[in-house]
């Protein structure tokens, strides 16, 4: 009596080779195996991740379509510093994916992955759980904000024509600046010319108090001249 397979196991018509379910290794050639839900992480260059994301998604997910496997969700990761040095990188990006596929596709798949020059690394997982965890990472993706709009570009640098143009109109405004500019001093030179009357004025009131010291002077020495003569004897 036949014992009962193992877990994730499948048996062939053909003999007893069991597969197993997560890699697909040890199933025989035609044989029909109902597709499974993979979560598949891959590891990438930031550097090239950041030259051509694009281009780079498309290699992978041409690898999953190769495979028979069907994409049904997919984030990236940022950027993170790697704890050791694989292939001279020191910095990469992860890519984490859940797909369907067969089972006999796996490890095809991971041969394919290992011969790209493009993928430093790639993990692919079958657990029961997978369906719940890919929901909710779908859900908490969808409630992210949205990110902000592009920065608008910076103003083209005017042509020759241009500064041709707006070079009269400046020559212009500075005309028109120019008399206020030469007003402003007629205005600060204004006191001036109202303090020089001030100091004309001056020595001309200087002049009246001198002239009239003198007269005093003259008849103060007058009364010592007619002393003078009434001390002189007659002859």
């Amino acid at each position: 009596m036949e014992g009962p397979g193992r877990a994730g196991a499948v048996s062939s018509s053909k003999g007893a080779t069991s597969v197993d379910a997560r890699t697909g290794i040890g199933a025989p050639e035609g044989a029909e195996l109902t597709e499974r839900l993979y979560e598949g992480l891959f590891l990438l260059d930031s550097n090239e991740a950041a030259k051509g994301w694009s281009d780079l998604e498309s290699h992978m997910t041409g690898l999953l379509e190769k495979h028979s496997a069907r994409l049904q969700y997919s984030e990236r990761w940022p950027d993170q510093r790697l704890a050791t040095e694989i292939k001279g990188v020191r910095k990469g990006t992860y890519f984490l994916t859940y797909f369907t596929a067969p089972t006999t596709s796996i490890a095809g798949l991971r041969a394919d992955i290992q011969l790209s020059d493009r993928i430093l690394r790639f993990l692919a997982i079958q657990e029961d759980y997978l369906e719940e965890e890919m929901n909710r990472r779908r859900e908490q993706a969808s409630r992210k904000p949205e990110p902000p709009p592009p920065a608008p570009e910076p103003a083209a640098a005017p042509t020759a024509e241009t500064a041709t143009e707006e070079a009269p109109a400046a020559e212009a405004a500075a005309e028109d600046a120019a008399p206020e500019e030469d007003a402003a001093p007629e205005e600060d030179a204004a006191p001036e010319e109202a303090a020089a009357p001030e100091a004309a004025e001056a020595p001309a009131t200087e002049a009246s108090a001198s002239d009239a010291a003198e007269p005093a002077d003259a008849e103060m020495a007058a009364p010592e001249e007619a002393a003078d003569a009434e001390e002189k004897p007659a002859d």
